[in-house]
């Protein structure tokens, strides 16, 4: 049984914009139609009545990365959330970072 843990959780990182130009027939300079990229995901740690140690859990953990941008003014998708069971009544310290 493990009743102390560590974890090392980073959010997900952001896409990248889309770098584009629309060029028709008439406007030969063109006008930006690049799409912006999305937020990365989030780690959340959940309460749950059936996890009873830290047995299951990794010591590294990282969220999903969001999607880049794309022509036509498309954004790009969001990251998806990573979700950690953790026993309940568990008490955290954060050492470094944000809440």
């Amino acid at each position: 049984m493990r009743d102390r843990f560590t974890l090392y959780a980073k959010g997900g990182d952001g896409g990248s914009g889309c770098y584009s130009f629309r060029r028709s027939r008439h406007d030969r300079h063109g006008r930006p139609d690049g799409g912006n990229g999305e937020r990365g995901g989030d780690v959340i740690l959940e309460c749950s009545p059936t996890v009873w140690d830290f047995s299951g859990l990794q010591n590294h953990t990282n969220a999903i990365k969001g999607c880049h941008g794309a022509s036509k003014n498309r954004i790009g998708t969001r990251g998806e959330d990573k979700v950690l069971r953790i026993p309940i009544s568990t008490v955290i310290h954060i050492v470094k970072g944000e809440i």
